[in-house]
């Protein structure tokens, strides 16, 4: 008996001196000794090889430290919010999520990636690193809305699924909208309002009504961005992108985008993050028919020409150039006099200006 309370006591010496400096043969009394059990500490002195610390509570590290290039930690996933340890995986992967491309095939009604709802969990199935199936709604949540797009925590969190039926809120049934990379087994997913960021959506699917996209907003710091798109859809209707007004419904004027093949009207639009959305290029603005079809990569070609005997042929080329002798439409004035004059379309490259001796024609055509 002797011996153990001996062993005890050393060993209360050992730990008080790295809390309380105790002095060597020390006799602790209970509250110093509880005292250093409760909050041991090192003070001084260093720690060889690999070392695991495990607690229970809570490890504060004060004064200057350097913890060494060699030091890691978990890497959280890029949706992670909170004042976990940042390791250079996180930061690169969350400064790749937030510049990605997001395929979006769409038939029209709402698409909104700023959700107002908070609680749903999908039960889904996985297939080389992508979700393939719902197969379940683990959790309804509340304040969802149909046409809601939420992004799916796990993985590479580039997972989307597409809200399709509510009750009073609740998640009835939803589908995966992509399914996005490194997802595996058949986990049970949160699903979450997709972060802003300067992302690009490339669009195809062919539309069956006029579609909505409403794209996250923020504060000036926070939401401020450039965003693209690149609508590849065929279909006689329109897509429209507007900002979140932070309920669940959308605000200001929005953009209208143009539809075109294999990107070709790819467009890139600036938000403010509180008001509105606009066309980045400055006095931009689409061409649209009568019926209010959106004229894809549509153009404007202009100048003057001087007359001879008559005529003037004018040849466009590169950017200039039209598609066909169809495709668009030219209008011309005579600038000398208020003299007749006429335009022939002959082809996609070039047209003919008919008029009076050597007036000088002003023409314009716009089509694509």
């Amino acid at each position: 008996m002797k011996r153990i309370f001996l062993s005890i006591l050393l060993f209360a010496c050992a730990i008080g001196a790295a809390q309380a400096q105790f002095s060597p043969n020390t006799v602790l009394t209970a509250t110093a000794l509880n005292n250093a059990l409760a909050a041991p500490a090192i003070t001084g002195g260093s720690i060889n090889g690999s070392t695991s610390i495990t607690t229970n509570g809570t490890v504060t590290l004060t004064g200057a430290g350097n913890l060494g290039s060699l030091t890691s930690a978990a890497t959280q996933a890029y949706l992670d919010n909170s004042t976990l340890v940042a390791t250079t995986a996180f930061v690169k992967r969350a400064l790749l999520a937030a510049t990605a491309t997001i395929p979006m095939t769409i038939t029209g009604g709402t698409y909104n990636f700023a959700s107002a709802g908070s609680g749903a969990i999908f039960g889904v199935t996985t297939s080389s690193g992508a979700i393939a199936s719902i197969t379940s709604i683990v959790a309804g949540g509340t304040g969802y809305q149909v046409g809601d797009v939420l992004t799916m925590v796990g993985g590479n969190g580039d997972g989307l699924v597409y809200v399709s039926s509510v009750s009073s809120g609740v998640v009835q049934t939803a589908s995966v909208f992509y399914g996005g990379t490194g997802y595996s087994g058949t986990p049970q997913l949160s699903g979450q309002a997709l972060p802003p960021g300067s992302r690009s959506g490339n669009l195809t699917g062919t539309l069956t009504s006029n579609a909505l996209i409403i794209i996250p907003g923020g504060t000036l710091l926070s939401g401020a961005r450039r965003i693209g798109f690149q609508n590849n859809t065929t279909g006689n209707f329109t897509i429209q992108v507007k900002l979140t007004n932070g309920a669940g419904g959308s605000m200001g004027t929005g953009v209208i985008l143009p539809q075109g093949v294999a990107n070709d009207t790819s467009m890139t639009l600036y938000t403010n993050g509180t008001t509105d959305v606009w066309n980045e290029t400055a006095g931009t603005r689409p061409l649209y028919t009568a019926a209010g079809v959106v004229i894809a990569n549509a153009h404007t070609t202009q100048g003057s020409a001087t007359l001879s005997g008559g005529t003037a042929v004018v040849t466009f080329t590169a950017g200039a150039a039209f598609t066909s002798a169809s495709s668009y439409i030219c209008t011309t004035t005579d600038t000398t006099n208020n003299s007749a004059v006429q335009v022939t379309q002959s082809s996609g490259t070039s047209i003919t200006l008919t008029g009076t001796g050597t007036h000088v024609l002003n023409y314009r055509c716009t089509g694509n």
